[in-house]
């Protein structure tokens, strides 16, 4: 799925996040409205059985989770990414 970024730090940051976008989750778990709002999400923590990966599952949207912090750096520059959870894969389109 590919969508803009809205990168969530806190809480408070979902309230930016519009219908379509990805989000990027630094040390937060998702709530179920934004969720059910993105087309996806990356989550900097976690693994397959964290509350990141089994909310987007639930809610049949792809996730990548337990990126390194690394990888951050270039999400936090980019606007657009495809999110494939199938290849564990965030690729930078904008």
């Amino acid at each position: 799925m590919q969508g803009r970024i809205c990168l969530v730090k806190e809480q408070g940051d979902l309230v930016r996040c519009e219908p379509g976008d990805v989000l990027v989750l630094v040390g937060i778990k998702p709530d179920l409205s934004s969720v059910r709002r993105c087309v996806g999400i990356v989550a900097i923590h976690g693994g397959i059985t964290s509350h990141a990966a089994i909310v987007a599952r639930e809610n049949g949207k792809p996730a990548v989770v337990g990126l390194q912090k690394e990888d951050l750096v270039g999400l936090e520059q980019a606007k657009v990414v495809i999110v494939d959870g199938d290849l564990g894969l965030v690729k930078v389109i904008e």
